[in-house]
């Protein structure tokens, strides 16, 4: 919803979205088509929506595979495992373009966070050797505010900076 409202209020602008965040199954034709990267692909039924929606539109949907390294209950993403068991899958979608992988370890200090940055690119290593060529498969999505230094030194190809650019987030009531 406040994607939504974003987009629609800024709609006159030249802007590339990025969608971050959880994705709902039934919200996702309202992201397919305006978001040119979705960042939280974590599961199979979310690629088989967000495949049917970018085939109505007939689009490619630019998708990064959430992994969730730090196996917390409170976010999405595929296990390590899983990423690796489902990959043939997910590889197979046709309208989507697979174009990398997105984390977020668990919230702590910069350094802390340095071995599941490192897992991930040595997860997505191994899934660039698999990956067929008609996927972009480039980009590393890691970091955020507070550890984007240390997600750069380990490979990060995006950050999420939004804290530093924008401030603090307004707490929901």
């Amino acid at each position: 919803q406040e994607f939504t409202a974003k987009t629609d209020r800024l709609s006159d602008l030249k802007i590339h979205w990025h969608f971050i965040g959880h994705l709902q199954k039934n919200k996702a034709k309202t992201v397919v088509g305006k978001a040119e990267v979705i960042h939280s692909l974590d599961s199979i039924e979310l690629a088989e929506v967000l495949d049917k929606q970018a085939e109505k539109l007939q689009i490619q949907q630019k998708v990064l595979i959430q992994v969730n390294l730090g196996n917390e209950e409170t976010k999405g993403g595929f296990s390590k495992e899983d990423v690796v068991q489902y990959w043939p899958i997910l590889c197979k979608f046709p309208h989507l373009a697979l174009n990398g992988l997105m984390t977020m370890p668990p919230l702590t200090e910069p350094e802390l966070a340095r071995p599941f940055f490192k897992e991930l690119k040595e997860l997505f290593m191994v899934l660039k050797s698999t990956t067929p060529s008609h996927h972009p498969f480039t980009e590393l999505s890691m970091g955020t505010s507070g550890d984007f230094a240390v997600a750069l030194l380990e490979g990060a190809t995006i950050v999420r900076i939004g804290t530093i650019l924008f401030g603090e987030r307004p707490t929901k009531r």
